[in-house]
């Protein structure tokens, strides 16, 4: 509770926050009883998305992707900024 409180800084926002409650919370190694890091996640992952998708591929983006890709993050920037605000 206290990270979202401090993260909030008592300011309104248009989303209505879960109420948190740190004794009923696990993490993922904790509820597999294995570790887990990052790699492992991410490897997991791309072995589901592979497995369950004929047209996922993973690689270098292209000329054309590497081009458009610091526009398209500024705009994601300005759409979550505009959605965070009031």
């Amino acid at each position: 509770g206290e990270f979202y409180k401090r993260g909030l800084a008592g300011e309104d926002t248009k989303f209505q926050y879960p109420v948190i409650e740190p004794d009923v919370m696990a993490s993922l190694a904790e509820l597999l009883g294995q570790p887990l890091t990052v790699a492992d996640i991410h490897a997991s992952l791309l072995r589901v998305l592979h497995k369950n998708s004929e047209l996922f591929y993973s690689g270098q983006l292209s000329a054309e992707e590497s081009e458009l890709l610091p526009g398209n993050i500024k705009r994601m920037w300005d759409r979550n900024e505009k959605a965070l605000s009031l």
